[in-house]
């Protein structure tokens, strides 16, 4: 796809915004970050404010309070929930998924490389 319009593009990237996040989904793909907690908590909060702190375009997010509406949409949220009674995060990419995270450091740490 790039052959046959990378002339255009690079001569005016700007104007090709979503055929550039067309390109880097492609190469890239999808992920999904399962936090199981309430949306009060503090730890999912923090958690929030870290993923917020960053640009993930084809990054979905779902906090999963064991509400049942949410369960009857996505059926296999039911899988995830809190390991040893604490927040947990799962990050899901293509059909896996990380084990359950307890702690913001790994999640940040196994999440964003950092």
């Amino acid at each position: 796809m790039f052959k046959c319009f990378g002339g255009k593009v690079n001569s005016n990237p700007s104007l090709y915004n979503f055929f550039n996040m067309a390109i880097m989904y492609a190469k890239e793909g999808g992920r999904e970050i399962v936090i199981c907690g309430q949306k009060e908590d503090k730890d999912v909060k923090d958690i929030l404010g870290e993923i917020n702190k960053r640009f993930l375009p084809f990054t979905s997010t779902i906090v999963y309070d064991g509400n049942e509406e949410i369960s009857n949409i996505i059926s296999y949220i039911k899988d995830y929930n809190k390991i040893n009674n604490k927040v947990t995060t799962y990050v899901c990419k293509n059909n896996s998924c990380s084990r359950g995270m307890n702690s913001l450091a790994e999640f940040v740490k196994k999440s964003f490389n950092e």
